[in-house]
């Protein structure tokens, strides 16, 4: 079987950054479609909606209230805090949670894309009617109702236009439905597999252990998991101190926050797998290593003593005028240069006979 090439040092840094750039990328598309798809499932949206206090939410430079206060209220004895506290005490919330649920149920179960009419309005300002002669002391007769349709006409029709083009049809829609689908998370997932194998695979083939590369892909995941759980709780804080206006309607970002900590927790695991397997790695690798050493050692012992390893308990003590000669022959008497063989007839230096083949011959 042919071997494969292996990865050399600038190819395998290229592309272990690469594999981790793409994970991190991959984690935070995997952990922000969870949340989102999370939100809808569980009707998070709606009931954060509910919360907000319609009066303070900024429009076009000027709060809801303001902004109402100045476009449909034309009676000057109206005052801004009576239009504020109509729009507290007043069903106005409850309306707009209510129809945040139906693009939220058309969004988690499809069917017929939800409309607004401005009928819907008039109706709004016939619940709390007697609220609004008892702050403003105004009373909404027919022919004010009328002018009410009239003049919402046109912002219904750009509303319910928006909406579709968000939810219902084109790129944007398509977009949306794509990340709150349980096909995303599923695609995102397998991604990750992939890329897990092949970063095991990049360090295999640069003859590094599959156990870091877990390791690596593990601080891959755990890096937005945290960066993404950290960004939840500031802009909770932020929400909730530099934005009053929403109230505790930011809740839902602890469902968020929940899903990153799964994030963390996966991180750690897949850290954990990369350290077990270094472990298991190593500790068969060692017994290995020692036998190996010793074995080259032996080899290397033979190779350049021979079979003299034996000899030491088999000879017996030689005399000392028999030492003594073949320490002589170990040099040439000639040019001084060391034998390769103590028992050489010719020097290879010079070519001079040496005494001992003399003194036999």
């Amino acid at each position: 079987m042919k071997n494969k090439k292996k990865y050399g040092k600038p190819k395998f840094v290229l592309l272990t950054i690469l594999c981790f750039v793409l994970t991190m990328v991959l984690s935070l598309a995997l952990m922000v479609s969870l949340n989102l798809r999370t939100m809808v499932q569980e009707e998070s949206l709606p009931t954060a909606v509910g919360q907000v206090e319609l009066a303070r939410i900024p429009v076009d430079g000027a709060t809801m209230a303001e902004y109402v206060h100045k476009y449909f209220i034309q009676d000057e004895r109206v005052s801004l805090e009576s239009v504020e506290k109509v729009m507290k005490e007043g069903t106005f919330s409850e309306f707009t949670a209510e129809l945040t649920e139906r693009y939220n149920t058309y969004l988690r179960e499809g069917g017929e894309f939800p409309t607004v009419s401005a009928d819907e309005f008039v109706r709004l300002i016939e619940e709390n009617e007697e609220l609004i002669l008892e702050e403003t002391g105004l009373r909404f007769l027919e022919p004010d109702k009328q002018k009410l349709r009239e003049s919402m006409s046109d912002m219904v029709e750009e509303w319910n236009a928006a909406a579709a083009d968000t939810m219902h049809k084109g790129v944007k829609a398509f977009a949306v439905k794509a990340v709150l689908s349980i096909w995303l998370p599923i695609v995102l997932g397998v991604l990750l597999l992939a890329l897990l194998v092949w970063m095991i695979v990049i360090h295999v083939r640069s003859t590094v252990s599959a156990g870091k590369a877990f390791k690596t892909y593990g601080v891959a995941v755990f890096i937005p998991s945290v960066l993404m759980t950290a960004l939840s709780i500031l802009s909770d804080i932020i929400v909730a101190v530099k934005l009053p206006v929403f109230g505790r309607a930011d809740n839902f970002l602890y469902e968020a926050i929940g899903v990153y900590v799964l994030g963390i927790l996966a991180a750690a695991v897949i850290f954990g797998i990369g350290i077990l397997c270094n472990l298991i790695t190593s500790g068969r690798k060692k017994p290995q290593t020692a036998a190996a050493s010793s074995e080259q050692q032996e080899e290397i012992y033979d190779g350049f003593f021979g079979e003299a390893k034996n000899t030491a308990a088999e000879e017996a003590p030689q005399p000392v005028e028999e030492a003594e000669e073949q320490a002589q022959r170990k040099f040439c008497r000639n040019c001084g240069q060391p034998l390769v063989n103590p028992d050489a007839k010719f020097c290879y230096k010079c070519g001079n006979v040496q005494e001992h083949v003399k003194t036999e011959e």
